[in-house]
């Protein structure tokens, strides 16, 4: 299994803990074809309760599209929280054409950092180099 890392995911987070709303807008680029079971993981910052999730992406699945990833969270050192890797969504077309979609969920804090993690479930037909866009919105409500 191969991981990879979102442009800002080593960035530094503006942190304050008095509920600010926030918008994390993030970036990955995927330049080789996924395989099922790569990891493509952004950073979910601990004190953030996530309410909004918005995933983009180019279209990366020419020909008879495929493409298909899980949308979750796990923890990003080990012995935290156990991971959910459907809490988002369990099988979203992304990049199987330009565009994307909102995640439906009931809004969860993070007591700890955290990945926003997609998990390719099916390969695609014909691969393109392409990029996969979050938008994740919420409350930057600090750790207890």
């Amino acid at each position: 299994m191969t991981q990879f890392k979102s442009a800002k995911f080593a960035a530094p987070k503006m942190m304050t803990n008095d509920g600010c709303a926030v918008f994390i807008n993030d970036s990955l680029a995927i330049a080789i074809a996924p395989v099922v079971s790569d990891t493509y993981d952004f950073l979910l910052p601990k004190g953030f309760e996530l309410s909004y999730l918005r995933i983009l992406a180019t279209d990366m699945d020419t020909g008879t599209p495929a493409l298909a990833f899980s949308i979750g969270y796990a923890p990003v050192a080990s012995g935290g929280p156990t991971a959910d890797t459907t809490y988002f969504k369990a099988a979203g077309a992304i990049g199987q054409a330009a565009g994307g979609f909102d995640c439906d969920f009931i809004p969860i804090a993070f007591e700890e950092d955290m990945y926003l993690r997609l998990t390719c479930t099916t390969i695609a037909a014909t691969f393109a180099v392409g990029t996969v866009r979050a938008t994740m919105g919420g409350n930057m409500v600090g750790v207890r």
